[in-house]
C-alpha cells in the first residue's frame, strides 16, 4: 500500500532530480523552497529517500502525510507517525551538525585570530589622540636614539665603568651627564601617550589584551621615571667626590657603586616590562588594523631583549642593538596612528559645505 507524502526542503531543485527521488514530482516554491510530492511504497523506500536528502545536505522544513490508496488504518497511522519521527530525527541531526561546525569554526578563529570579516575600524571620535600618539611614538624613538649617540660622544664612557671611574668622568663632563639623564627621562612621557592611543585603536579587536598591553607599557614608563633619577644623583656625588680628599673619595666612590648596582638591577625589570607591553599589543595587531609585519616585529622584540640582557656583560654598548626592533615597531606604529588620525579628520571642503 503506497502512501502520498509532501516534503518541503530549503533551496531550489530542478525537475531533473525527480528520478533521483524515486519519481516524486518537484515543485519550486516561493521563498527559496522546493516541494517534493508523490507516493512512497513502504518504510524502506522512505528511509532511502531521507538518506538521499541527507546525502545532498538539504534541510527538510516540513514533512506531511497526505493519504493512502486505501482507507487509513491504525497500522497506517502508526507507520505515518514513525515516518514523521524519522524525518524529524534527520532534521535534528543536521541542525546539531551545523551547530558543531559553527562552534568549531568560532573556536579556531579565536585561537588563530584569523577571520575573513573585515576588522572593525577604530573609534573616529579619538582621532586627535591617534594623531598625538603617533607623533609621540616617533618623537620617542628620535630622542631614544639620541641617547646612545650622546654616550658615544664622550670618550672613555662605558656602561661597565666602576664608581670611581664614573665619578671622575662625570666631574669632567657634568653638564653632559645632566642633559643625558634628563633626555632619557623625558622620553617616557611620549610613550605613555602612545600606549593610550594604541589601546583605543585596538580595543575593538580585543579589549582585554589591549588593556593589558597598555597597563604593562605605561607601568614600565612610570617605574622608569620614578627609579631612573638615581643616576642624576651621580652628578651631585661627583661634585662632592672632586672636593673630597684622601679616604673621603673612597666613601663617595662606594656610594656611586651602590647607585650603579641599583640601576643595573632595575634595567632588566624595566626593559623586560617594556618589551612585554609591546609583545601584548603585537598579539592584538595580528587581528588587523596594523600590518602583520608590524605585529611580528613587536613579538620578536621580546626575544631580542632576553638575548641582549644575557649578552650584556660581554658586548657593552653594543647591548643597545636590541633596540633596533622596538624602534622600527614604534616608527611603524606611529605612522599608522598618524594615518588613523588624519583619515578620520573631515576635509576642509566638506566642513565648508556644512558651514
Amino acid at each position: 500500500m503506497s502512501r502520498l507524502y509532501e516534503i518541503r526542503i530549503e533551496g531550489h531543485l530542478e525537475g531533473d532530480w525527480s528520478d533521483w527521488f524515486g519519481g516524486l514530482s518537484i515543485h519550486t516554491q516561493p521563498g527559496d523552497a522546493t516541494l517534493l510530492r508523490g507516493s512512497i511504497v513502504d518504510q524502506a523506500a522512505l528511509i532511502g529517500l531521507l538518506n538521499k536528502v541527507h546525502a545532498m545536505n538539504l534541510t527538510i522544513t516540513s514533512f506531511v502525510f497526505i493519504g493512502s490508496s486505501q482507507n487509513r488504518s491504525k497500522s497506517g497511522k502508526g507507520w505515518c507517525l514513525l515516518s514523521r519521527r524519522l524525518a524529524q530525527r534527520h532534521a535534528s541531526a543536521r541542525t546539531r551538525r551545523k551547530r558543531r561546525t559553527m562552534k568549531m569554526s568560532e573556536h579556531i578563529t579565536q585561537l588563530t585570530g584569523s577571520s575573513h570579516a573585515k576588522p572593525p575600524d577604530p573609534d573616529p571620535s579619538w582621532r586627535g589622540l591617534y594623531l598625538a600618539g603617533g607623533i609621540s611614538a616617533i618623537l620617542y624613538i628620535l630622542l631614544a636614539l639620541a641617547v646612545p649617540a650622546a654616550m658615544i660622544a664622550i670618550p672613555n664612557y662605558d656602561l661597565t665603568l666602576g664608581g670611581q671611574a664614573l665619578l671622575e668622568l662625570i666631574a669632567r663632563h657634568r653638564t653632559w651627564w645632566v642633559l643625558l639623564q634628563s633626555l632619557v627621562l623625558e622620553t617616557s612621557m611620549f610613550l605613555i601617550l602612545t600606549a593610550a592611543a594604541l589601546f583605543l585603536a585596538l580595543r575593538q579587536l580585543n579589549k582585554s589584551l589591549a588593556a593589558i598591553g597598555a597597563l604593562i607599557l605605561v607601568t614600565s614608563q612610570i617605574l622608569f621615571m620614578a627609579y631612573y633619577p638615581v643616576l642624576l644623583g651621580l652628578a651631585s656625588l661627583s661634585k662632592q667626590y672632586s672636593a673630597a680628599v684622601g679616604t673621603q673619595k673612597q666613601v663617595f666612590a662606594t656610594a656611586a657603586e651602590a647607585l650603579i648596582a641599583q640601576n643595573n638591577a632595575f634595567n632588566p625589570v624595566y626593559e623586560s616590562l617594556f618589551a612585554a607591553g609591546i609583545f601584548v599589543f603585537a598579539l592584538v595587531m595580528l587581528k588587523g588594523i596594523f600590518h602583520r609585519i608590524v605585529a611580528w616585529i613587536g613579538i620578536a622584540s621580546l626575544a631580542a631583549v632576553v638575548i641582549a640582557m644575557a649578552l650584556f656583560p660581554v658586548v657593552g654598548l653594543a647591548y643597545f642593538t636590541w633596540w633596533i626592533l622596538p624602534s622600527v615597531w614604534c616608527v611603524a606604529v606611529g605612522l599608522r596612528l598618524i594615518r588613523l588620525g588624519r583619515a578620520s579628520l573631515p576635509s576642509r571642503t566638506a566642513a565648508a559645505r556644512r558651514a
